[in-house]
């Protein structure tokens, strides 16, 4: 199957405030792409568009049907009372996942220890290692994960990056935003610049990876405008 995501002028507001304009993008199946730039540039209501928690106002999506998705959001707030287990077992009752995978997951995130633990009790680390564990509860071939470094201590970070590179080598659609421009260029095929609600850059991480992490830097600077 040569599957493709196509988005044309895919725009969403919130009342005045004009959160995304006119992102139009066409990214076979297999292609990891980094979202970077700004903060409130776009990134995360492009990938909650994708993942279906917020509706675009305007613009057409094609393709999206045809896979299957996980989305890491860059935050989720967790009712009192949820502990690591409760929560993988709800998530995997909706996504009809067998109740076997809850521990293997729980392990992966080096959460096993803590799975009964208020989540209310868990740091910023632990709770992204929560959320991503969510998306090992199924076999999805479009992982959205927004800012999934948020967090993590170099431990975890290194794990993260063998996780991108495990993704990518099983041919999986990557969409991920971050601000370590260093991960973007390492792990995607394209980066995809955001500033203001617009894509301002959608260039080849090729074109980036001779740069060292400064130049990279100077370079995301000077695309979405910042001093």
């Amino acid at each position: 199957m040569n599957r493709r995501l196509s988005l044309e002028g895919v725009g969403k507001s919130y009342g005045r405030h004009l959160a995304l304009q006119q992102v139009n993008a066409d990214w076979a199946e297999g292609t990891a792409v980094a979202l970077v730039g700004a903060n409130g540039g776009g990134k995360s209501t492009l990938l909650k568009i994708l993942a279906g928690v917020v509706a675009a106002d305007c613009g057409t999506i094609s393709g999206l049907e045809t896979f299957t998705t996980a989305f890491v959001p860059d935050k989720l707030a967790f009712s009192r009372g949820w502990t690591a287990r409760s929560w993988l077992t709800l998530v995997a009752s909706w996504k009809k996942a067998p109740a076997g995978r809850i521990d293997s997951v729980l392990q992966e995130a080096g959460l096993l220890e803590a799975a009964s633990k208020p989540v209310a009790t868990f740091s910023q680390g632990m709770l992204r290692r929560l959320l991503y564990a969510q998306t090992r509860l199924t076999d999805a071939d479009l992982m959205l994960l927004d800012e999934p470094e948020g967090g993590l201590d170099p431990q975890w970070l290194v794990r993260l990056e063998g996780e991108l590179a495990r993704l990518k080598g099983e041919g999986r659609t990557l969409i991920f935003s971050t601000h370590l421009v260093d991960l973007a260029v390492e792990f995607a095929d394209e980066l995809v610049v955001f500033a203001a609600g617009r894509v301002v850059a959608t260039e080849p991480a090729s074109l980036w990876a001779p740069l060292d992490s400064a130049e990279r830097r100077h370079r995301l600077s000077a695309l979405i405008g910042t001093p």
